[in-house]
């Protein structure tokens, strides 16, 4: 009997650890998976500045649009933006073998699971628990859990929206030749 009851307490023990390490895991995939989008992405910025010495505004548009794309196709990955900054502070036509800085910043959104009460229907924030359940054997007066929606936004709060900036960018020379400009 005594081991019985050693084993159901190891494995009430063993649930949050082994969900946490799964929610780590997944976090890491998710952060690598997302980060090498960016570095692609980055690279495909960095080509196109050292091509011109700036970034055309076609290109650029091009560029702005997988930007929208990135941020709208991923929960972790919000407001991609491209970093264009020349010698001169903005994203201009310069000369031959002036500095230009190109990349990507991004904020990553690390996930996280709800809490069982945060997950029903009438959920207070103040107390963080729920109310009116009653135990084994009484009536359930929560109505239940709450929709996607409530979910989502509860996910959203300053609680629980974990994320962090990541910038990738990269400080390169020009290589074409503008006889139009003036040194």
């Amino acid at each position: 009997m005594a081991d019985g009851i050693k084993f159901i307490f190891k494995t009430l023990l063993k649930v949050p650890v082994i969900i946490f390490i799964f929610y780590f895991i997944f976090n890491i995939f998710c952060f690598a998976h997302t980060y090498f989008k960016a570095l692609g992405f980055s690279y495909v910025i960095m080509q196109t500045a050292v091509e011109n010495n700036y970034i055309p505004s076609a290109e650029q548009a091009a560029l702005q649009d997988y930007c929208d794309l990135l941020s709208s196709s991923s929960e972790m990955m919000s407001s991609v933006q491209i970093i264009a900054e020349g010698a001169s502070g903005n994203n201009q036509k310069q000369q031959y073998g002036k500095q230009f800085t190109a990349g990507v910043t991004y904020r990553y959104r690390v996930i996280w699971p709800l809490m069982p009460y945060e997950q029903h229907n009438n959920y207070d924030e103040n107390s963080n628990e729920y109310a009116n359940v009653e135990g084994f054997g009484g009536t359930d007066t929560t109505g239940g859990f709450a929709s996607e929606s409530e979910m989502e936004e509860r996910l959203s709060d300053s609680r629980h929206d974990i994320s962090f900036p990541i910038t990738i960018k990269y400080t390169v020379p020009g290589l074409k030749y503008y006889a139009d400009l003036a040194y």
